[in-house]
């Protein structure tokens, strides 16, 4: 589905390799203390936070510019 956001579409695949691999290594992290109950509920938070966040920034609500500024140049 990344082709059809808007943007570049090297942008958007590098913003979900890095979302990625920041899931594989705090969801490791998160696991071990708390247990599978938990961690359930904080995965399914994060998500629906996700999914506020790309639909604001979808429709233009607010500008995702501020991103280009942690991108190695």
């Amino acid at each position: 589905m990344n082709k059809y956001f808007e943007g570049s579409l090297y942008l958007n695949f590098y913003l979900e390799g890095v979302a990625g691999f920041l899931g594989s290594i705090l969801s490791l992290a998160v696991y071990k203390p708390i247990k599978m109950r938990w961690s359930f509920i904080i995965s399914v938070t994060v998500t629906f936070l996700g999914l506020v966040g790309l639909l604001v920034f979808q429709q233009g609500y607010l500008s995702p510019i501020w991103i280009k500024y942690f991108l190695v140049q």
